[in-house]
């Protein structure tokens, strides 16, 4: 089991394969498929035949339905248990939920580690386990990955690190984060080093505007005080589309290469 949570591609099949061996034992089969999406996802980023990865893909294929129907049930009876106020069983059962390769599983697991529900706080292990949901893809645990790193909670702190995140977050539309990125270009905090060809001012506008077009009040208040005579970045985009649609790519231009410094 070491090795398999090292990503040794031969002792995660057997960890798949000898959790398969007893599938009446509730979870294994969701165990064993979250074994099998971890090799997948490795196949595909390296050099494997089609073959190798066709036959683990209908391995997968073959445990799919039980194996999601697994995952599901028992991340809801951890919800169960979480509004029940058991917050020790509901630790316990998030857990279990997140081997099985539940994404809310392990951002829920996560956030009660953080905040010491069940168990003692644990930052660090907390931290792990939000980082795990955020490279599924859950934009709200990229933003707290992004926080975590902002405040120094379970590692030191990193501005640098919390504008990687919450950029990713932001990306997929998570306000808050576009906020934070709006403030970050603004102060011009965590940012590497000084990118010329980038207009922090501008970028910092662009995610304002997108977070406040979502009801973010702060972004909006930001923009209102640090912003108020300068252009929408929105507005000179449609100028500028409207410019390139019309055939007067002379006028565009100039409309277009703010964006372009904005990474609009």
């Amino acid at each position: 089991e070491k090795a398999a949570q090292q990503k040794h591609l031969k002792a995660m099949l057997t960890m798949a394969r000898l959790l398969l061996q007893s599938p009446e034992t509730y979870g294994n089969t969701a165990k064993a498929y979250t074994w099998y999406q971890t090799v997948y996802e490795i196949m595909e980023n390296r050099f494997f035949a089609d073959s190798e990865r066709d036959d683990l893909q209908s391995k997968m294929e073959a445990i799919q339905e039980k194996a999601l129907d697994e995952r599901q049930t028992a991340t809801d009876r951890a919800h169960e248990a979480y509004e029940a106020e058991d917050y020790e069983t509901a630790l316990t059962l998030f857990s279990e939920a997140a081997q099985m390769g539940s994404e809310n599983a392990m951002l829920s697991y996560g956030i009660m580690l953080a905040k010491g529900q069940g168990a003692a706080r644990d930052y660090g292990r907390a931290f792990r386990y939000i980082k795990k949901a955020a490279q599924k893809g859950s934009a709200y645990a990229q933003f707290l990955c992004g926080d975590m790193c902002l405040y120094g909670m379970g590692m030191e702190e990193s501005a640098e690190h919390a504008l990687k995140f919450y950029l990713q977050a932001a990306y997929w539309g998570n306000a808050d984060a576009q906020y934070q990125c709006g403030c970050m270009y603004h102060e011009r905090q965590g940012l590497p080093l000084d990118l010329v060809s980038i207009d922090y001012e501008a970028a910092a506008r662009k995610w304002l505007e997108m977070a406040a077009a979502q009801g973010h009040q702060e972004a909006a208040q930001l923009l209102a005080d640090e912003f108020a005579d300068a252009p929408s970045i929105e507005e000179q985009y449609q100028k500028a589309m409207a410019a390139c649609q019309a055939g007067k790519h002379d006028e565009a231009l100039p409309l277009l290469q703010p964006l372009v410094n904005a990474v609009y």
